[in-house]
């Protein structure tokens, strides 16, 4: 049973979803003033900064990753969220997220640090809508590196381009995923050229539902800019639709 967390040991096969040499793409203050206080009464200040500190300051883990963490013995797979979560539990991700000082990295099983796997990288869109650790982080970095791997191969991406639009408008319609949802978005745009053009009904109604809020107009716009760039006055014609003031 794999264990999740940055300390899961890894397999030594691919898992479930077989990678394909044949498909590797080219390289790429306190009290009342009024009372006084005896000074025997009175704590030091000292003492009371110190006291106060543990409940101040939040841990270590908890300033680098505030998300909840999973149950790691959890078995039902029943229970899981997400496709991405049920693959883990039964063992089927080969990758496992390790920890540094400060960032996190990830560490493929043998036979899968190369290679492309459209399968996986549906799973991995799919697992943009969780809200736990380690998948919260795990998915969107697997799935970030899976488009590297084929960039320059847009044909990999065509038996795929539907399931993948539908879970990264999945992770954008939840505010907690949105962000993710969005990152993704803008990466397989830059990769894949106006492969997604048939796809931009899904989509771009999730922007226009976010465009009001200011502090996700930027990186929404520069979606929006991207998605004109590659997809031509199609899209131009649809975004003015749905943001008039756009």
């Amino acid at each position: 049973m794999p264990r999740s967390g940055a300390a899961a040991p890894s397999k030594t096969t691919g898992g479930a979803y077989p990678y394909n040499s044949a498909q590797d793409p080219p390289a790429p203050s306190a009290g009342s003033s009024r009372a006084k206080a005896s000074p025997a009464a009175a704590p030091s200040s000292s003492s009371t900064a110190s006291s106060a500190t543990p409940e101040s300051k939040p841990k270590i883990s908890q300033r680098l990753n505030p998300n909840k963490c999973t149950d790691p013995f959890q078995t039902n797979t029943k229970k899981c969220k997400s496709t991405f979560s049920q693959s883990y539990i039964s063992g089927s991700i080969p990758c496992r997220l390790h920890t540094s000082a400060s960032r996190y990295h990830l560490h493929w099983d043998q036979g899968a640090t190369t290679g492309f796997s459209p399968d996986l990288l549906v799973v991995c869109a799919d697992g943009l809508s969780e809200t736990e650790h380690p998948y919260v982080i795990l998915a969107p970095m697997m799935f970030h590196e899976l488009v590297l791997r084929a960039e320059g191969c847009v044909d990999m991406f065509v038996p795929v381009a539907e399931p993948i639009t539908s879970h990264i408008r999945k992770a954008m319609l939840a505010p907690e995923t949105f962000e993710a949802g969005l990152h993704a978005l803008s990466l397989v745009l830059q990769k894949t050229g106006s492969l997604l053009t048939q796809h931009m009904a899904k989509i771009v109604p999730c922007l226009a539902k976010n465009y009001a809020d200011k502090k996700k107009r930027d990186s929404i716009a520069a979606v929006l800019g991207l998605l004109e760039q590659q997809c031509g006055p199609e899209a131009t014609k649809l975004i003015k639709s749905k943001i008039p003031t756009y």
